[in-house]
């Protein structure tokens, strides 16, 4: 499983996108619940979107210059 992230602080809030690559076979739902546990628990953080793709839409690196 691959994954790529940002994080954005507007208003107070600090928000966060990313986006998952799923090993072959990998239920897509529990992998989205089980990615957004830590970070409510570890950093509070409520604004979390996970977009889960079956193969990588590009590279890693350049998802979020």
């Amino acid at each position: 499983m691959g994954a790529g992230y940002s994080l954005d602080h507007t208003a107070g809030q600090t928000s966060c996108t990313a986006h998952v690559v799923l090993a072959e076979g990998a239920d897509a739902e529990a992998v989205r619940r089980a990615i957004s546990i830590r970070p409510k628990e570890d950093f509070d953080l409520h604004h979390l979107t996970i977009q889960t793709e079956r193969t990588s839409c590009a590279d890693l690196d350049q998802l979020h210059p």
